[in-house]
């Protein structure tokens, strides 16, 4: 329980039927459950603590479901939302998921079916911390590459560099010889002139 990503979640729905059955029904799923009446009601939890997860029915008074999750997404991008309808004919599964939910209950609904997706929506949630790390750490060893890269051609270059110097001072040294190879023959010439002589 204790590893989990999702820990505390937000019942909002109008009807105080479903609020304590699923808060009471989370609750002893091992999750830190509250309620909120409506989108307003909602927003003010959402601004005091923070929540993992929204479980959201679609019609209420004032925003709908569909309004409250996405100005509560855009506010905590990383919030997850499961909402909840009891009008299966006036919100498909598609506009639901691509409005930014996780996912999407018709009412009334088995407690094991929403069981299912709450772990489900854990998992993939568990699987993107894995990525995430995962990308993380090859972002790391990359840039531990790249520092390695970089040194090895910083120490290239400055052999480069000394070997250029070792060959100019070579040619000097191999220049000065020849000139003192020279001054040394020639010395032998006027020696011997002088010998002869």
């Amino acid at each position: 329980m204790s590893n989990r990503l999702i820990k505390t979640i937000l019942v909002v729905d109008d009807q105080e039927e479903y609020r304590s059955m699923l808060s009471h029904y989370l609750t002893k799923l091992g999750y830190e459950a509250a309620t909120a009446v409506d989108a307003e009601d909602a927003a003010r939890c959402l601004a005091e603590k923070t929540y993992h997860l929204v479980i959201s029915d679609v019609r209420m008074e004032g925003k709908d479901g569909i309004v409250l999750m996405k100005e509560s997404k855009s506010l905590h991008p990383g919030l997850e939302f499961i909402i909840m309808t009891g009008y299966a004919a006036d919100y498909s599964y598609c506009d639901i998921i691509a409005a930014g939910a996780a996912d999407f209950v018709v009412k009334p609904f088995e407690m094991g079916k929403l069981q299912s997706k709450l772990e489900r929506i854990e998992r993939e949630k568990q699987l993107f911390r894995q990525l995430e790390n995962a990308n993380a750490e090859l972002n790391r060893t990359n840039r531990l590459l790249q520092q390695q890269i970089e040194e090895k051609e910083r120490i290239a270059e400055e052999l480069r560099h000394a070997k250029r110097q070792l060959e100019e001072l070579l040619s000097e040294k191999v220049g000065k010889l020849s000139k003192a190879g020279e001054l040394l023959r020639q010395s032998r010439e006027r020696f011997s002139e002088i010998n002869e002589q």
